[in-house]
């Protein structure tokens, strides 16, 4: 053989037996396998992305997951040269695997932590960086996730939500095929822009997603145009820097990667029971009268219409109203106070509210209402005299005014606000976004330590912090600034496909000619999630019409079935986008069902009178049994249909003129 193809069978030789020796470790939850391993030159790969239903890998070949490639000192810049040192495999809640690396100079730990949690849904990376040089240290970006996936050939969809803050996108939900060159970051922000969230679709069969569990920041998606490989990142943004103290550790935002099979309905539901097992806050998950029905009473309360002026003498008479309705929660909006005194000391406008804001508290809760206060105070969450503000401010809210909870608004600027330089944790105009959400999260993770009962309602221009590491936090977020039902339901459409609907509440409350006609309409778009509603109050105090004794009574009974029947679907069962996205002129709706206790509920909605007869197609039943269809409103006579008809064939429902809505209950059919 000759000395250069000798040399090159060895060359072979050395490089197969250096990735056979590859260290890997394995993690799954019940939809998705992760092999993650060393490759020949040490450095931390994805071997492999499974489904185990479908069994597709979407790693063609191994994904390198890079460290942090630049550290500074001073002036002075340095490449870094992570060697890996030893891993550790906790198996108390589920599988976590921690592998370390180090970094000789500047002397710095990293460690890579991964989490397959009982139950369906995704892996959660971490990362954190611990300095033990002695010395400042400026690191440079680091990415969350930062891999190489492929789906089938040209079968690929890229598919990205906007976060409809504000006021709801015109598509929503995009989807591309990746059949030619793609490139898009995501902005994540507290303005309107993205959810961080991105799944690769293959034509409906089986998918991969990530997510990331922060506030600002950006995923990037990006493919070559002849090639077939996908790269997602997640993570602050490629100028990001910033400094890591003598023997700190600085915590990556989390991020995680999760596989499906099925469509993107069959990805909400698997991620949809992680989100709830694991990151949401624990009293909403315990307690099964959540989500509350909440009536916000910024309409009601105004010393004007819309005005931002809320008067005492109208509070009363609203909790008179809607506590015998059936409503369970109520909050005062934007304005009771008159000013800011010392650092947590809000000063309640006396003027307007000569009795004070812990006695009217009082009023809702001897009536069986939970009661919340809103705040926009707008401290610096870079330091610690902001954060100990903001801390004492939310704290002031719940034990100095008898509020259950704190809703959260942007009218006094973003909820999470920083500078960088003297007395400030950020140290560039890069990092400031970092550290104003780490603080911001902070002051709510210490408020829920040490105020049992304690529960953040988010509002940031409607939907502006409508990520995964609010949402950690959350009780629920406001999905959307603009109140019109159909508003209320194209915002739920889109975010219900990321994240938990009890957390999402889709406002409505336009106080003319819509509760005057198509009230429960307005309600139940407002009730498809966390049920939200801001109307006038029923005594029609700002304008609005005097609701009527049967006025009353509707709403009475769309209140108990939501509570009785809705919410535990709500809670609980799949959800499924068996209808268009809404555009105020088709029918739309969703369907939830819940395989264990074989019940269901459809929402339909008829926007226009635009035909009485629909034929509605359902998704996820057991195609075996008959199940008894019944409709809330009585608009059709009540039928038993076999699951395999109702899926394939569907379902016709007639329902007559516009503005008209119906709840279509499903429930497996007892024996006769």
């Amino acid at each position: 053989m000759p000395f250069k193809n000798i040399f090159l069978y060895l060359l072979s030789f050395l490089a197969f037996h250096s990735y056979a020796q590859t260290k890997k470790w394995v993690l799954q939850t019940e939809d998705t396998k992760i092999v993650l391993g060393l490759n020949g030159r040490g450095q931390l790969s994805l071997f492999e992305l499974i489904n185990p239903g479908k069994g597709f890998n979407w790693v063609k070949s191994p994904s390198v997951m890079p460290f942090v490639r630049q550290a500074d000192i001073g002036s002075d810049s340095f490449a870094t040269n992570w060697k890996y040192k030893s891993a550790t495999v906790d198996r108390k809640n589920g599988t976590t695997i921690s592998l370390l690396f180090k970094n000789a100079h500047p002397a710095l730990e990293l460690i890579s932590m991964w989490q397959a949690r009982k139950g369906p849904g995704p892996i959660r990376h971490s990362l954190f960086i611990k300095n033990l040089s002695g010395e400042i240290v400026t690191i440079h970006n680091q990415e969350s996730i930062d891999i190489n996936v492929a789906g089938p050939a040209s079968q690929t969809s890229v598919v990205y939500i906007n976060d409809d803050a504000s006021l709801p996108d015109s598509i929503g939900v995009y989807k591309h095929l990746l059949n030619k060159a793609f490139s898009k970051d995501l902005r994540i922000s507290e303005i309107q822009d993205w959810i961080p969230f991105v799944a690769l679709d293959a034509a409906n069969s089986n998918g991969m997603y990530i997510g990331w569990e922060w506030s600002i920041g950006r995923v990037g998606i990006a493919k070559e145009k002849n090639a077939a490989v996908v790269t997602l990142k997640a993570g602050c943004g490629d100028d990001f820097k910033t400094n890591i103290l003598t023997g700190e550790t600085f915590s990556v935002p989390p991020g995680f990667i999760g596989t499906y099979k099925g469509d993107l309905d069959d990805c909400g539901n698997s991620l949809r029971k992680y989100l709830f097992n694991y990151s949401m806050p624990a009293m909403i998950r315990n307690d099964k009268s959540f989500p509350k029905t909440e009536w916000n009473a910024f309409a009601a309360l105004g010393k004007e219409q819309g005005g931002w002026d809320p008067v005492e003498s109208k509070f009363y008479p609203l909790i008179d109203d809607i506590a015998p309705l059936g409503f369970e929660e109520v909050v005062i909006d934007v304005g009771w106070w008159s000013g800011y005194g010392d650092p947590g000391h809000i000063i309640v406008d006396s003027v307007d509210w000569p009795l004070g804001i812990p006695a009217a508290a009082q009023y809702a809760k001897d009536r069986g209402m939970r009661f919340g206060l809103y705040d926009n105070e707008n401290e610096n969450l870079t330091s610690d005299s902001g954060k100990s503000e903001r801390f004492r401010d939310i704290s002031f809210l719940i034990k100095g005014l008898n509020a259950d909870f704190y809703r959260s608004d942007a009218t006094a600027g973003p909820i999470a606000t920083g500078s960088y330089g003297k007395n400030q944790r950020a140290g560039f105009k890069a990092d400031v976004s970092y550290w104003a959400i780490k603080g911001f999260y902070e002051v709510i993770d210490s408020v829920y330590k040490t105020i049992p009962g304690f529960l953040w309602e988010n509002c940031s221009n409607g939907g502006g912090l409508k990520d995964y590491g609010a949402l950690k936090r959350a009780s629920k977020v406001q999905n959307q600034d603009i109140y019109y039902p159909v508003d209320a339901r194209r915002s739920f459409y889109d975010a219900s496909h990321a994240f938990h609907p009890m957390q999402l509440a889709s406002v409505v409350g336009s106080w003319k000619a819509w509760q005057a006609e198509g009230s429960v309409y307005e309600y139940r778009s407002g009730s498809m999630g966390a049920s939200y509603w801001h109307p006038d109050a029923p005594n029609g105090g700002n304008g609005g019409p005097v609701w009527t004794v049967k006025h009353k009574a509707d709403i009475k009974k769309a209140v108990a079935t939501y509570k009785e029947k809705l919410r535990p679907l709500i809670r609980d069962a799949n959800l499924y986008h068996i209808f268009s996205r809404p555009d105020s002129i088709h029918w739309d709706g969703v369907q939830y069902y819940n395989p264990a206790t074989q019940r269901g509920v459809v929402y339909i909605f008829k926007p226009k009178d635009i035909g009485d007869r629909y034929t509605i197609k359902l998704k996820g039943l057991d195609p075996k049994i008959n199940y008894q269809i019944t409709f809330e409103d009585g608009s059709n006579n009540s039928t038993v249909i076999k699951g395999s008809v109702l899926m394939k064939a569907g379902i016709e429902v007639v329902l007559k003129g516009e503005l008209v809505s119906e709840l279509m209950f499903i429930e497996k059919s007892k024996p006769k």
